[in-house]
């Protein structure tokens, strides 16, 4: 059982340097490189531009890990991710990205409390719950729904 939190805890840890330290760095270092007219532009206006991506990467990012793992009030607007445009600084851009990185350091520094990293579990497709003690009722749900009688 050790050597298995061992390989969770090494894996887990792995994940955060690289969502949180390695892809964030690479992406910065692009951004920087590009002008402001750069970074908004679009070849036609069915593609996206790198600042649409960065958004959409960011949406991901607090959607998926930050409010799915980490239960962080957030609600995404997908839509606006890919409607923002040259209205919105480099600067700016910078400013919403660094906060996320923040927010997932802080959900990894979470997950990471008591060697106990959250488990996401399903009661009805759609509703992902959250903490040891949904997974408890989750568990007691299953064994009740699938006992022999």
């Amino acid at each position: 059982m050790t050597e298995r939190n061992d390989l969770s805890n090494l894996a887990l840890e792995a994940l955060r340097v690289r969502a949180t330290k390695v892809i964030p760095a690479q992406i910065r270092s692009c951004i920087q490189k590009l002008s402001e007219e750069q970074l908004w532009w679009r070849p036609n206006e069915e593609s996206n531009s790198v600042g649409n991506l960065v958004l959409h990467v960011r949406g991901a990012v607090l959607h998926f890990l930050c409010r799915g793992v980490g239960g962080l009030e957030y609600e995404r607007d997908r839509l606006g991710e890919f409607a923002a445009g040259s209205t919105m600084s480099k600067q700016e851009l910078l400013e919403k990205f660094d906060e996320m990185i923040a927010k997932a350091t802080r959900t990894f520094d979470v997950q990471g409390k008591d060697g106990h990293a959250l488990i996401l579990t399903r009661f009805q497709p759609g509703e992902l719950v959250r903490s040891r003690e949904s997974c408890n009722r989750f568990q007691r749900f299953s064994s009740s729904r699938h006992s022999n009688p």
